[in-house]
């Protein structure tokens, strides 16, 4: 059961206090700014927000992937874990991976070097705009697991990847 209870701060501004089931107070940002004036807060000056400025952020609706776009960045996700198990050469990957995301997969390459392979554990796709796709994968390694992320581009009829980050080793 929610109580409220009206509160007087120190500074001269009001707001309220909401204690929802065994003392849980939650704080709403309307309490705190509801009954704000220039006045209220000495020493600060007031800040009022232009309506233009107060636009809501673009939605754009994007259908689910299509099932090409998730066949082509799985297949880039285990060729690129092939080569940092040494199973392939990283010369392969040229054709889709700009040269700031391949100069990372060389990176991570030479670091994996000797090291137990990688597995990927999940692959997670979504698409911001229709053309492009950001990836986040799960890679495990015996009983350790790191991130890997990447943002592909639509380029003509392929697609380019363009960034690739990798989580700690």
């Amino acid at each position: 059961m929610a109580s409220v209870t009206p509160q007087q701060a120190g500074t001269g501004f009001r707001y309220t206090r909401r204690v929802l089931g065994p003392a849980v107070p939650v704080w709403t940002w309307s309490d705190f700014v509801a009954e704000l004036r220039a006045n209220e807060i000495v020493g600060h000056p007031f800040l009022p927000f232009e309506e233009e400025s107060m636009h809501d952020p673009v939605t754009v609706a994007v259908p689910s992937i299509p099932e090409e776009v998730s066949q082509a960045t799985t297949v880039l996700v285990r060729a690129m874990i092939e080569c940092l198990n040494g199973r392939r050469s990283p010369a392969q990957l040229n054709r889709w991976f700009d040269d700031k995301a391949m100069n990372a997969v060389l990176d991570r390459v030479r670091i994996e070097r000797g090291r137990p392979p990688l597995t990927v554990a999940s692959l997670r796709l979504q698409m911001p705009t229709l053309n492009a796709v950001e990836a986040t994968a799960r890679l495990v390694r015996e009983d350790r697991s790191t991130a890997l992320a990447l943002r592909l581009e639509r380029k003509t009829n392929r697609w380019m990847c363009r960034c690739v980050m990798f989580g700690p080793r």
